[in-house]
C-alpha cells in the first residue's frame, strides 16, 4: 500500500458494502500514517491536523467499543450509505451519523466522513436519472454485470451535489468531523475505478466518454464537497484510466486523477489529500513520477 502524491497510506475492502466481524489485529492496518502525511504550507482551515490511527467500519455498521476505547485509535472512518442517508429525495435519516459521530466525539476520536454514492445509491436516483432519458454505461465487475449512470450525467450530479450539500449543513461545524471522502470516478465503492478493459473502453466511447468531461464531473464533485465543508480536509482516492500503453481513454493513464487534483489545489489550497487504496509488492519511492502512484 501507498500514497499517490502526498496523502497518507489507507486500507479498505475493495467492496465499500463488504462485511466482515471485527477483528482486533486488522485495525492495525487501517492507518491514516504520519510518516505518509506532509504538511501543506499556508493552510488555514482546520486546527487539528488529521493523522494517526483510523479505525475503517463497515458500511453502515457501528463503531466496535474496544476501538473507541483504545487510545492508540486516532479516528473513526465512517461509512454511510446513501439510500441510507436519503431513503426519499430530499427526506434524510441522520439517525446513525449523528450516533456514530456523536460516539466518536465522546471517545474524543476524530471523523472521517464517507458515503457510499455508486454500489450505495439510492433507487430513486436511478429512477430519476432514466426519467431524464440519462446514460447508463454496463460493465463486468468481477463476474457481476452492472450497470451505473455514466459518471458526468447531469442529473446524477445534480442529486448527489444537493446531497453533499445537506451533509455538509449538518456536519460542517461538528469539531469531531475533521475529513471528508469525495469521489468521482467510482464505478463501485468510493474508490476510483474507471473500467478500462478494451471492450470498456469501447463502450465508454460510445456513450460519449471525454477526458474534458470527466475533469469537470470531478471540478463539480470537489467543489460542492470543499464548499459544504469549508472547516474540514477532503479527500479523493485516486488510480489510472488505463494501463499505460497508449490505447487508454485519456492521454496517459493518470491524466484525469493528476489533472484533477491539480485543478482542486489551484482552487482549494491546502485542503485536498490525494489517497491510493492499492496493495502492490513493488511500489515506486515517492513521489513516483511517471506512474499512478
Amino acid at each position: 500500500m501507498n500514497n499517490f502524491l502526498d496523502f497518507p497510506w489507507h486500507v479498505a475492502p475493495r467492496k465499500e458494502t463488504e462485511t466482515r466481524p471485527f477483528r482486533m489485529p486488522a485495525l492495525l492496518g487501517l492507518l491514516l500514517c504520519a510518516a505518509g502525511l506532509l504538511a501543506i504550507p499556508g493552510k488555514a482551515v482546520a486546527q487539528v491536523f488529521p493523522r494517526g490511527v483510523f479505525s475503517l467500519s463497515n458500511t453502515d455498521r457501528i463503531a466496535n467499543d474496544t476501538v473507541l476505547n483504545n487510545p492508540d485509535v486516532t479516528a473513526i472512518s465512517i461509512r454511510h450509505g446513501w439510500a441510507s442517508l436519503e431513503p426519499s429525495e430530499g427526506v434524510f435519516d441522520w439517525t446513525f451519523l449523528d450516533s456514530e459521530v456523536a460516539r466518536a466525539a465522546a471517545a474524543g476520536k476524530q471523523v472521517m466522513l464517507r458515503i457510499g454514492t455508486q454500489a450505495a445509491k439510492p433507487a430513486w436516483v436511478t429512477a430519476a436519472i432514466r426519467n431524464a432519458g440519462g446514460t447508463f454505461f454496463t460493465f463486468d465487475d468481477n463476474g457481476v454485470r452492472t450497470t451505473i449512470p455514466v459518471f458526468w450525467d447531469p442529473t446524477f450530479l445534480e442529486k448527489k451535489t444537493a446531497m453533499i450539500t445537506a451533509l455538509g449543513a449538518r456536519f460542517t461545524n461538528n469539531p469531531a468531523v475533521t475529513i471528508v471522502v469525495a469521489s468521482f470516478a467510482n464505478c463501485s465503492s468510493e474508490d476510483w475505478c474507471v473500467p478500462h478493459t478494451p471492450p470498456d473502453i469501447i463502450n465508454w466511447l460510445a456513450a460519449g466518454y471525454t477526458s474534458e468531461k470527466m475533469l469537470d464531473t470531478g471540478r463539480t464533485i470537489i467543489d460542492a464537497t470543499m464548499a459544504a465543508f469549508p472547516n474540514q480536509y477532503v479527500t479523493l482516492a485516486v488510480g489510472s484510466n488505463g494501463e499505460g500503453h497508449g490505447t487508454d481513454l485519456d492521454p496517459t493513464e493518470d491524466y484525469v486523477a493528476r489533472n484533477a487534483v491539480l485543478n482542486a489545489r489551484a482552487s482549494w489550497p491546502g485542503r485536498l489529500f490525494v489517497q491510493k487504496n492499492t496493495l502492490k509488492t513493488c511500489i515506486p519511492a515517492p513521489p513516483g513520477t511517471d506512474t499512478p502512484y
